[in-house]
């Protein structure tokens, strides 16, 4: 028995070692992305994992009516919804989700939050995020409205009909909307 808790005691320490070895890999790299000049994500589809956590910066016309609510996202101990807005590239018809913040949801649920997209050619800068590619989810989960409870890109390219960069871009740079 002792011979079995030592042998389990290793394996541990084995796997343990290896998860600290993979997350110093990926603190580096997102080091090394951070550090980097700010890159163009342009119109022509990328590789979503070699663009992952790099700066860029984006130019083009949001798409609001093809926005997304993702619902019962907590800030600060307060329930809302992360803003996902398709933006044109511009003088292209290849469109970037662009994550723009969090805004609180209002009192009751039968109405959703105002929130205002910027119009005219907007400038963004943000961090390239991978979208999961799956999601736990009791039933077949297809939302017909702005409100969603889950992101899925391809889901999401569906429903909204657009040629989309296979990134979300997560705004870092400020914007006149309100959002956090």
């Amino acid at each position: 028995a002792a011979l079995a808790v030592i042998a389990v005691c290793i394996a541990a320490g084995n796997w343990q070692t290896r998860r600290a070895e993979y997350k110093q890999a990926l603190a580096d790299r997102l080091d090394a992305r951070a550090a980097a000049p700010v890159a163009e994500l342009g119109a022509v589809p990328v590789n979503g994992d070699a663009w992952q956590f790099r700066r860029v910066r984006v130019r083009g016309e949001y798409v609001p009516d093809k926005g997304l609510l993702l619902d019962n996202r907590i800030l600060n101990g307060r329930v809302g919804y992360e803003v996902l807005t398709p933006l044109r590239l511009e003088g292209a018809a290849m469109h970037v989700l662009v994550d723009r913040g969090w805004v609180q949801a209002p009192p009751t649920r039968d109405r959703l939050p105002d929130v205002p997209t910027p119009r005219g050619v907007q400038e963004v800068e943000g961090v390239v995020v991978l979208p999961p590619e799956r999601v736990f989810e009791l039933g077949e989960g297809n939302p017909a409205g702005p409100v969603w409870q889950h992101f899925l890109m391809d889901r999401y390219a569906r429903w909204s009909g657009l040629a989309l960069q296979p990134v979300l871009v997560r705004q870092t740079n400020d914007a006149p909307d309100g959002l956090v």
